[in-house]
């Protein structure tokens, strides 16, 4: 296993939790989390392809959330929901939550 590369899982996901943690705020929870999804595109060094496929799939998540909380009974809620059901910071964490994954599948194999 590379060291080098779990480390940077963890401070990538720490600086995810922190952030959520600090700010309370909608808008600049999606700002946030928008460039922390840039920044870690970078820091992973996930091509443009990659990038664009795993926000898709973000995309997806979110939209099944939306889902789940409008048709499925004794689902979760969000207390400030902008979209739907979901906030709209949602798309951009999705987004770190899917770099996390595949960067674990990477140390792993």
């Amino acid at each position: 296993m590379n060291l080098n590369s779990i480390i940077k899982i963890i401070c990538f996901y720490l600086l995810t939790v922190l952030f959520f943690l600090k700010i309370d705020n909608n808008e600049y929870r999606f700002i946030g989390s928008s460039l922390l999804y840039l920044f870690g595109l970078f820091l992973f060094k996930i091509n443009l392809k990659f990038g664009l496929l795993f926000i898709s799939i973000a995309l997806l998540t979110t939209i099944t959330e939306h889902i789940y909380i409008k048709h499925m009974k004794n689902t979760w809620t969000y207390k400030n929901p902008q979209i739907g059901k979901v906030p709209y910071w949602l798309l951009p964490l999705w987004g770190n939550g899917i770099i996390i994954i595949s960067e674990i599948i990477k140390v792993l194999n």
